[in-house]
Order: structure tokens, then C-alpha cells, then sequence
């Protein structure tokens, strides 16, 4: 039977799965480290291997490959499989870096089965893209939505969709490849503030120390009033930011994930409450990986 191997790049870690074509069912997700600080050859061969693991996972003697599919964060040139990432400290060495060429080579020389043979059996995506694609098929956002979706992690990641398609179209109020982070906002960017780094600074700034996302919520559960100060600001940045371009495009519809939404409810009111006079529907889909892999088998 087919099986496409899918896997969710991030900095940080790599989360891997398998796809049914004949069943159309995926696996369980399974975790691995990045290694993205390595180099080159070491990351290839650590993808190589992370298909290698994931492919022995699959219980079924006549499995034959189809497509290895990526979600992988930006910049990225998505149709030729080359990273662009520079300046960020995760995958430099993959800069201009054909990453199927690579991994084909590597698999030759090593006679690996589960690499496919051809770069045209290489998939790549935007990692929020791919949530986005998970999050239409889940939610059924097809005909007469208008979506902004929003991944608060290590950064304010980003995608537009319109009936049911992603959307890149500036005319329809769309930023730049739908990325919303480099938009100035107070003394910076929306990445600085809505993101873990900005939940961090708020921390440090209410609570004299730099707390995580997950440490703040604590705080916050156990009464603690600077946290619930420092996460209604959080809130009120995130209202301020996004609430413009919710305008601007036109939006019925905010979906908001990453890790941080699991927080949703310490800081979601101010938004919420914008988005009910225009009419805005919010929906919180934490899981986000989950559903980057769903989006990966609709490439």
C-alpha cells in the first residue's frame, strides 16, 4: 500500500507521522529533536533517519512510498524545497540548500527504500499554512469564509484563507505571503509582542522575572495579580495588533493556536469583545500539530 511520511519541521523539535493513502488515515505523532543548529550533512541525515524511524513504525510488508511532505517555517522557497532561514539560529546551514536533492543523494549513496527517487515527490508548506489547511478541513471554512489564523509560539505565525483556500492576494488586504509578523506595532513588530518573547518581557516587567507562558498561566491559577496584569496586557496587545487586520481583510473568522492558546481564556476577552460587534467568529484549535499533519495530507 502507498504511505506518504509527514513531517512538522520546527526549531526546536520535529514531530513525524505517516499517512494511509489507501485508508486515508494518519498515525500517531511521534517527537524527535531538531538538530537545528547543526550542519548541513548532519541535518539531512537526521531527516533521513527520522524517515527511516517513522517507516519502520508502519506494519504492513507491501508499504511503498508516495511523498515525503514538510511543514516547514519560513522563509523557504516552498515550491523547490530550499530553505531560506537566515539570522535566526535554527537550520542556518540549510540556507540555499536543495533539501530533497540532498536527501535523494544521501539515500542513494545509502540505499535507503523509504527515500522517493524524484524531487517532484518532495512536498513543502508553511508550517501555518498547513494548520490552516487542517483547521478548513476540521472546521469545514469553505465556501463564504474569510479566516485569519494565528500560531502564538516562538513567534506570531501566520495564514489567510478565503472559501476554503489559502490566500496570498495583497487586493484582498492580505500582507505579504499572509505573514503578519514583520508588521510594525508600538516601538517594534507584532513578533516582538505577540509571542512567547512577548509574554516573557511581560513577565519580567509585572513579576520581576521572565516567566514562560506555561509559569505565568500557574501564576495566574493560583491568584497571583501580577501575572493576571501582565497576560490582560498580553491580551490587550494582541486586540490591538490583530484587530486591524481583521478589518482590513475583511475577516469572519479568527482562528487562534500555538501553544499559548492553551491559555486562551487569561487573555482572549479584549479580542473577543472586538470581534463580537463586527460579527467575527473566534475559534481556538490548540492542537496544533495535530492538525499541521492533517493539513500536510491535503498538499
Amino acid at each position: 500500500m502507498l504511505y506518504d511520511l509527514l513531517l512538522d519541521i520546527g526549531g526546536t523539535g520535529i514531530k513525524g507521522g505517516f499517512f494511509s493513502v489507501d485508508h486515508n488515515i494518519i498515525s500517531d505523532s511521534y517527537n524527535f529533536n531538531s538538530n537545528s543548529e547543526k550542519e548541513r550533512d548532519v541535518i539531512i541525515k537526521h531527516f533521513c533517519s527520522i524517515c527511516n524511524q517513522i517507516w519502520n513504525y508502519i506494519d504492513d510488508e507491501d508499504k511503498r512510498i508516495r511523498n515525503i511532505r514538510m511543514a516547514f517555517p519560513g522563509p523557504f522557497d516552498y515550491k523547490n524545497g530550499i530553505s531560506k532561514v537566515k539570522g535566526l539560529a535554527k537550520y542556518e546551514s540549510l540556507f540555499d540548500v536543495s533539501i530533497p536533492n540532498e536527501m535523494i543523494s544521501l539515500s542513494t549513496e545509502e540505499n535507503y527504500s523509504y527515500i522517493p527517487k524524484n524531487d517532484s515527490d518532495f512536498k513543502f508548506i508553511n508550517d501555518v499554512e498547513a494548520y490552516a489547511l487542517g483547521v478548513i478541513n476540521k472546521r469545514k471554512l469553505f465556501q463564504g469564509y474569510r479566516v485569519i489564523y494565528l500560531c502564538i509560539g516562538t513567534g506570531a505565525g501566520s495564514a489567510y484563507s478565503v472559501d476554503g483556500k489559502i490566500c496570498l492576494d495583497r487586493a484582498q488586504g492580505i500582507p505579504e505571503n499572509g505573514w503578519v509578523y514583520p508588521i510594525p506595532y508600538k516601538d517594534a513588530v507584532i513578533d516582538e509582542y505577540i509571542s512567547v518573547r512577548g509574554i516573557n518581557k511581560l513577565a519580567q516587567r509585572y513579576c520581576n522575572k521572565a516567566q514562560s507562558p506555561l509559569e505565568l498561566s500557574m501564576m495566574v491559577k493560583n491568584g497571583n495579580d501580577d501575572a493576571i496584569k501582565a497576560y490582560r496586557e498580553f491580551g490587550d496587545d494582541l486586540n490591538s495588533a490583530l484587530l486591524p487586520l481583521l478589518k482590513k481583510f475583511g475577516a469572519n473568522t479568527f482562528v487562534i493556536g500555538g501553544n499559548i492558546s492553551h491559555s486562551s481564556e487569561m487573555f482572549l476577552s479584549p479580542i473577543e469583545e472586538s470581534c463580537k460587534e463586527l460579527g467575527i467568529d473566534i475559534i481556538i484549535e490548540s492542537d496544533t500539530s495535530k492538525l499541521v499533519m492533517m493539513g500536510l495530507t491535503k498538499l
